[in-house]
């Protein structure tokens, strides 16, 4: 997936490196917090208030046994098979008084463009884990790469 524009990222969001990151600031803050980073790193917000988290998981027992070993309230675990569209993002975000929104930046086919115009739309600020740094290439430009040595190729025949 392309990564974000980081200068757009900056006004709109709190950028954190980690997930840990995000939490330790996120235990200093007061209000409701969306979590939509799946259940993996759960753990990382033992530190905060439970009925203070909401979770947005995949409606599979893995995903709310996590929860539960991590005493989330069931009344605070949101199951749904996404993807979910900007009005569905705000609908959740009213409904649940949510001042916190921490997501990933899972670019536009992660639905992250959804979820930055619904926090926009309902004043929550949005808590961005960045992605670790990779080394390689996106697909967009393997395949950029690809069409070029294939129309060399083609010249050599």
């Amino acid at each position: 997936r392309e990564a974000s524009d980081e200068a757009e990222l900056e006004g709109r969001c709190r950028l954190f490196d980690t997930t840990a990151g995000a939490a330790g600031w996120l235990s200093g803050q007061e209000g409701p917090i969306l979590l939509t980073t799946g259940t993996r790193d759960l753990a990382c917000y033992a530190s905060i208030d439970p009925e203070r988290l909401y979770v947005r998981i995949l409606p599979c027992h893995e995903s709310l046994e996590a929860c539960e070993r991590a005493k989330i309230p069931h009344r605070n675990i949101i199951a749904m098979q996404g993807p979910f569209g900007s009005r569905m993002n705000a609908a959740i975000l009213e409904q649940y008084h949510i001042r916190y929104l921490v997501t990933k930046e899972s670019g536009d086919e992660g639905g992250f463009r959804d979820k930055l115009e619904a926090a926009g739309e309902t004043e929550t600020q949005v808590c961005l884990i960045r992605r670790p740094c990779e080394s390689g290439i996106s697909v967009r430009q393997l395949l950029k790469k690809l069409a070029c040595t294939s129309a060399a190729e083609d010249e050599k025949r």
